[in-house]
């Protein structure tokens, strides 16, 4: 059965390869990215299989809702939990994402793997090399990020599954927050949700009680949006209008960070840079003279 399952993963994995190619900006450098399919799709067979195998084993012959059961159920779930943080990390990307949705979905997935996941997922995304982000930038916008801005700092300021921060400053000396997509994430991403897809269908067929379709359903939705990084622009100017319009009251006290929408793409963001404290962050809220009681308020 496995065996069925890891070729027709394999099948896929080479066919939504293929189309990546065929629909590719850059089809040299995603056959690239497609060279790495194999070992990828392989790590999820083998990552869903041992999942599958560990609670098929560990509750074998007990009798649900038991002290026991409930025990060899927990320690399965923290095993299995790791086994999917390990995969995410590994495959990067897409998969990082689906990790910090997971970690989101408290009372919805076992508790097991919320906590996982929300250990780790904010703390080890992964980080471009300046070539890589160089390529972006020459791509998209035809020119270096030394020609584009005046200043441009090569070590990331931050960095989240899907993209990574840099400071910089434009040419008429304002200091700007520039969000970079990671290379190739736009062909992988497809590839990725497709070899998702099959893991999911394939472990509920075999598992009726595992039905998980929904999430791989909402990533799907999502991921085009949130890798479209003019929709995130777009979003943040409505953001202020519906204010504007709906809560007028309310409207000078939220604010979001100005869009060079010339220094910006799809795949690139350049914005306002804004120094502030977090929402969670209460002795700097105060440092700053902002009661933390109008804050919840507002």
């Amino acid at each position: 059965m496995w065996r069925r399952a890891a070729t027709a993963a394999l099948s896929l994995g080479a066919g939504a390869g293929a189309v990546s190619i065929a629909t590719s900006e850059d089809p040299a450098a995603t056959f690239k990215v497609c060279a790495h399919l194999p070992p990828r799709l392989l790590r999820d067979s083998v990552t869903a299989a041992t999942i599958a195998f560990d609670y098929k084993w560990s509750l074998w012959g007990l009798e649900p809702g038991t002290p026991v059961w409930q025990s060899a159920k927990h320690h399965a779930h923290l095993r299995s939990a790791n086994r999917l943080q390990e995969l995410c990390f590994r495959n990067g990307g897409i998969y990082i994402k689906l990790g910090q949705h997971i970690a989101q979905l408290e009372y919805v997935v076992p508790e097991e793997y919320v906590q996982t996941m929300r250990e780790s997922m904010l703390k080890r995304c992964p980080v471009s090399s300046y070539e890589q982000v160089r390529g972006v930038f020459t791509k998209d916008l035809g020119e270096s990020p030394e020609t584009v801005f005046a200043e441009f700092d090569p070590a990331p300021f931050a960095s989240a599954s899907l993209a990574q921060v840099h400071v910089a400053r434009t040419h008429d000396g304002q200091k700007v927050a520039v969000k970079v997509q990671h290379d190739h994430l736009t062909n992988t991403g497809v590839v990725d949700i497709a070899t998702v897809d099959l893991l999911v269908n394939a472990l509920h067929y075999i598992f009726p009680t595992f039905d998980y379709r929904w999430l791989v359903d909402e990533v799907r939705e999502s991921a085009p949006k949130e890798l479209d990084f003019l929709n995130e622009a777009k979003n943040s100017e409505r953001c202020l209008n519906n204010f504007r319009k709906l809560s007028p009251q309310i409207a000078g006290s939220i604010y979001a960070p100005k869009v060079y929408w010339n220094l910006s793409t799809s795949r690139i963001l350049t914005m306002e840079f804004m120094d502030a404290k977090e929402v969670t962050d209460v002795s700097g809220i105060k440092s700053i003279g902002v009661h933390p009681v109008d804050v919840s308020n507002l």
